[in-house]
């Protein structure tokens, strides 16, 4: 994972979003976001319309099970497919508690090449 926005291919993020705290429970109305970035490169493939969202609805259902794996807990799943002219995109946010008095947000976005 880099931890810093690529300068050039494509890249996944994973955006948290925290509030600042002093001690274990007084919080303070201050936040700050920590993006972490993955590079990937892409292979052309084709699909059918029912293997790209298959593939999507898999690989979204594989990142939730890693995050829980974590520790974290899934509390809301705000993720949308949608078909462009060459490619399918899973794009939305999950609400997540990684603690008991830690809340953030994730930012995900994803594409498949389809078969036209």
């Amino acid at each position: 994972q880099l931890f810093f926005r690529p300068r050039s291919g494509m890249y996944s993020y994973v955006s948290e979003h925290r509030q600042l705290k002093i001690l274990d429970d007084f919080y303070l109305p201050l936040y700050y976001e920590k993006k972490s970035y993955s590079e990937y490169i892409l292979k052309d493939m084709q699909y059918t319309d029912k293997e790209a969202g298959r593939l999507l609805n898999k690989n979204l259902m594989s990142f939730c099970e890693d995050l829980e794996e974590k520790g974290v807990q899934i509390l809301e799943k705000n993720v949308k497919i949608s078909k462009g002219s060459k490619q399918y995109r899973a794009q939305g946010s999950l609400t997540v508690l990684k603690k008991a008095d830690l809340m953030g947000a994730v930012q995900l976005a994803a594409e498949t090449t389809s078969e036209e």
